[in-house]
């Protein structure tokens, strides 16, 4: 069959692109190989348009002459599952994701006028339903693990200057509010948010299990809804799993969880709905453009601005515009060395030895350092 030459990510994680998050800091995100694309067609296309570049791509595919075996090979080095293509849309986002053999990119791109603009290759050619093709790009927790210092963040969000001892908040805070934690799972039935999580789409792994192994979903859990550590206490919390338990991820993993969550806050009426993304990769316009189209349709985004010390502007998704990009201070605050910084940043936040639940028992504590934990205050 055709299909069997055009493989599409069913998005797990390559085992190769382990982005450990120990005392050392972040791993700094990488693309992925140059045959690992997020295809983005043009807003006012046609599903019939669309249908037919994609036919189009499956022949280059048999132009290289590839055989099944090959395709195989060229699969062993993923933890994926594999599927026939289609696309999928947020909004006027249109887009579909595919490993393609590199000859076949390399054939397809020669064979359309195309420009290069920061990593993003645009189609100039105006009767062609591609807009543009971007490579995928792995994600990386935005954290710091450190030892335990007490933490201070509430304390300091709830009065312009300094810390008073206490935090003052209203008795219905987050009540009728969906927060959406795009992250590496929940675990649920932690005391400090039973009762109060639902679990919406697991992306990365095992789409059956959406346990946080890792913890950071669940420590970003506690910091935005706990009742005992976190800001909005009567907030629903929905965990769309799009890190694996070594906080892995892609960006083409986030796509996935934004038309699920979209979805979701179209089906409800009046939704008041917030995406906190606790998550960082290299600069991705289609990254940035379905985050933008979510924004339209009434969705609140959330960002870390990354722990890498330099131009948020150049990470995403806390490049985005109109989303909410939030920075790290220490206690006494100053920005962290750590936080990135410049005009993609709205806000600075708590950031700096936080202590939040923990996903190791159902009331474990834990203390992080880094942007994910300033996002959800």
């Amino acid at each position: 069959m055709l299909i069997s030459h055009f493989v599409c990510l069913a998005l797990w994680t390559l085992s190769s692109s382990v982005l450990t998050q120990e005392n050392k800091g972040p791993a700094h995100p990488e693309l992925l190989d140059s045959s690992s694309y997020i295809v983005v067609f043009k807003p006012d296309v046609n599903s019939i348009k669309i249908s037919n570049q994609i036919q189009r791509m499956q022949l280059h595919q048999v132009d290289t002459n590839k055989t099944i075996t090959s395709l195989s090979l060229v699969n062993t080095t993923l933890h994926r599952n594999t599927t026939a293509c289609s696309y999928s849309s947020i909004g006027k986002f249109k887009w579909y994701s595919a490993r393609f053999h590199t000859e076949a990119i390399e054939q397809m791109l020669m064979k359309s006028t195309t420009k290069n603009v920061d990593n993003v290759t645009f189609n100039t050619d105006k009767s062609d339903p591609v807009h543009y093709y971007v490579k995928d790009a792995t994600l990386s927790l935005q954290e710091f693990i450190q030892t335990n210092p007490p933490s201070w963040g509430l304390d300091r969000i709830d009065q312009r200057q300094g810390t008073d001892g206490r935090y003052s908040f209203a008795t219905d805070q987050g009540q009728g509010v969906t927060i959406y934690l795009m992250d590496s799972g929940i675990r649920q039935d932690h005391k400090d948010i039973a009762g109060r999580v639902r679990i919406g789409k697991t992306v990365a792994g095992d789409p059956n299990d959406p346990s946080d192994p890792n913890g950071h979903g669940t420590f970003v859990a506690g910091v935005c809804c706990g009742t005992t550590y976190g800001v909005a206490k009567k907030a629903e919390i929905v965990s769309v799993k799009t890190l694996d338990s070594d906080g892995n991820g892609y960006l083409s993993d986030v796509l996935v969880g934004l038309e699920w969550i979209v979805g979701q806050h179209k089906a409800k009426q009046n939704a008041k709905s917030i995406v906190n993304l606790s998550l960082g990769a290299l600069y991705s316009q289609a990254t940035n453009d379905a985050i933008q189209e979510a924004i339209a349709l009434g969705i609140h985004f959330v960002i870390a601005a990354g722990n890498y010390g330099e131009d948020a502007c150049k990470y995403s998704p806390g490049s985005t515009p109109n989303a909410m990009t939030v920075g790290a201070i220490d206690q006494d605050d100053s920005v962290s060395y750590y936080s990135n910084f410049g005009k993609c940043v709205d806000i600075f936040a708590p950031g700096s030895n936080i202590k939040s639940i923990w996903s190791t028992s159902s009331t474990a504590t834990h203390t992080l350092t880094g942007t994910s934990m300033a996002a959800p205050h």
